[in-house]
């Protein structure tokens, strides 16, 4: 009882102070003229006013000459007559349709090691050329497998942990800085400030650190066969600035967790950012997030009208790290490409890379946001694979095929770091504002696609040509539209083994459409059948597995021998044999 009680307190202390920030419901920005904001002092004597007017600061923006925080209605209506305010402004709240597209359809996956050190991400990795780019970069280094080595990369996102064992090889002079800008929102003791922990910590959901440790694993993962991340060398700066779920107290002793819609704001993004890169010297911001739409607290959409690149606070910052000497690479957002500008802030920046969603073929997935902006700008600007991406799950040995346009991001972000270390091996160091048209112009559309497609950008990505600038033509070739693999194992099999038969497509359809049966008959060599399975496709992910375990269908083993097998899977026929041993 003690222990429940204690957990309880727990819950309710954490839960408090997100009440106590605001009198009316809402955090807001407080925007001033530059003349009022480019001192140290000048900001501290606007701090001071704030607080003798009822205002509670919670993030200053050196950025946006802005404070952000809360007041009564009354007191916010005083501190808009001020001369030197420019605006007033509700802080944003965090869409969570822009994170992964299919995150509540996870499958988690016992993986066994491939042939090749990429594992189950080889194909997209070949569609990207990151495999030789790759090469490209061990033939100038003096140790092999440094990819991404010497640059800085910040990863905003829900959490981190680094105890799975495809990033457990990072050092600690690899994780050069760690903010928890999430704390703060309920946790009095960090109000205005951050902690160190990134990690889950007493009163977090369980998935709070699941999606920020996958594309981690993306960009940092290293496990030979299973995952190999595109940078795994690369120095990373991880910022927790979105809060996923909360706790919901029914009852003393009855607490439930929903999805946190109002704690997950746009100054946690701000103060991250400005930290990243001014404090850290981020040269690559990797982030999932999108602003645009289902703001819980009552604020409306954002009309088109604002995705001009220069108009929402987040944007505004994003290119204000561009100006700092950081290149922004974010996910595009899942709002689908059938209509126009379904992308999210601050996708719409000019110079942020928004990035979209292919499957391992180059096909456009069906839930990848398009553009243009506003203004008439191309968006996205670049596409890279992110469905159905194999990534790190969890704190252990956990994998999954992953979804949505979170996971193209950090692949891209990853890209890019090999081109800025290639850069500098080379002595060239170009300027961001040349990375940035070297991604746009050497992207390519594969042959026999339709990509007059809204959503497509100026193509998919190529690692080696943004690395080299050397365009590619020969990835231009027709793609293959969804193959078919089929692969069935161990051969030879022992007795009380399982003998797996697994059915591989990378067709875009949602789970509703997934409807096929891998169905699997064995024989003996004489032809008489010895069981019939039959196995519903995987509602998500790459791969339907169906297993034998040596028993037919009278729930008896079977004898050593030879056995034949026939499997049906996609309209299509895979025949072969087994060989059964002691």
């Amino acid at each position: 009882m003690q222990i429940r009680f204690a957990a309880l307190t727990l819950l309710l202390l954490t839960l408090l102070p997100l009440e106590a920030l605001s009198s009316d419901g809402g955090r807001y920005w407080v925007r001033f003229k530059p003349d009022y904001f480019n001192t140290e002092a000048k900001r501290q004597e606007l701090h001071n006013r704030l607080l003798q007017n009822g205002f509670k600061p919670f993030r200053t923006s050196k950025w946006l000459n802005a404070v952000s925080g809360v007041s009564t209605p009354v007191e916010r209506a005083t501190i808009q007559t001020w001369p030197e305010v420019v605006e007033v402004r509700a802080v944003a709240t965090f869409s969570k349709r822009d994170s992964s597209y299919s995150k509540n359809k996870t499958f988690l996956q016992k993986t066994t090691a491939t042939e090749s050190k990429y594992g189950l991400n080889l194909a997209a990795y070949e569609l990207c050329n990151i495999p030789e780019a790759h090469n490209a970069l061990d033939s100038i280094t003096a140790t092999q497998g440094v990819y991404g080595k010497g640059v800085k990369i910040a990863i905003f996102d829900a959490g981190f942990t680094l105890r799975h064992e495809s990033i457990k090889h990072l050092l600690d002079s690899q994780i050069i800085a760690k903010r928890d800008y999430v704390r703060p929102l309920w946790d009095t003791a960090f109000a205005g400030s951050f902690d160190t922990v990134v990690e889950n910590e007493p009163g977090d959901h369980y998935k709070q650190e699941e999606h920020g440790t996958s594309v981690l694993s993306l960009i940092a993962g290293k496990k030979d066969g299973v995952l190999y991340g595109v940078a795994p060398a690369a120095s990373f700066i991880l910022a927790k600035t979105e809060l996923t779920y909360k706790a919901k107290i029914n009852s003393p002793g009855d607490t439930s967790w929903e999805e946190s819609e109002i704690a997950e704001e746009e100054d946690n993004w701000i103060a991250a950012v400005e930290w990243a890169v001014d404090t850290m010297g981020a040269q690559i911001i990797s982030s999932s997030l999108g602003y645009r739409n289902g703001f819980t607290d009552g604020t409306p959409d954002y009309p088109n009208s604002w995705m001009d690149g220069k108009t929402i606070p987040i944007t505004i910052a994003a290119e204000s790290a561009y100006v700092h000497g950081a290149i922004v690479v974010k996910s595009m957002g899942n709002g689908f490409h059938n209509v126009i500008t379904t992308l999210s802030a601050p996708a719409d920046g000019k110079n942020t890379v928004a990035v979209g969603a292919v499957d391992a073929n180059g096909v456009l997935a069906i839930y990848s946001s398009s553009g243009p902006t506003f203004d008439g700008r191309v968006k996205p600007d670049v596409l890279a694979p992110g469905h159905l991406i194999s990534a790190a799950v969890g704190r252990t040995s956990q994998y999954s095929s992953l979804t949505g346009t979170s996971f193209a991001a950090p692949l891209a972000a990853g890209m890019l770091a090999l081109a800025i270390q290639y850069d500098t091996l080379s002595g060239k160091n170009l300027p961001n504002d040349s990375l940035i048209q070297r991604i746009r112009k050497t992207a390519f559309s594969p042959a026999g696609l339709d990509t007059s497609t809204l959503g497509w950008g100026y193509g998919i990505m190529n690692a080696y040509s943004v690395m080299t600038g050397i365009r590619d033509s020969s990835i231009t070739k027709p793609v293959n539209r969804g193959e078919i693999l089929f692969r069935a194992g161990p051969v030879p099999v022992k007795l009380g083994e399982e003998f797996t038969f697994m059915g591989f497509t990378d067709n875009l359809s949602i789970e509703n459409e997934r409807t096929d049966t891998l169905k699997v008959s064995i024989f003996t060599l004489s032809g008489k059948q010895v069981v019939k399975l039959k196995k519903n496709e995987a509602a998500v992910g790459s791969k339907t597995a169906l297993s034998w375990n040596m028993l037919n269908s009278d729930g008896l083993q079977v004898a050593p021998g030879i056995y034949l097998y026939m499997a049906e899977f996609k309209q299509k026929t895979f025949r072969g044999k087994v060989a059964v041993i002691r």
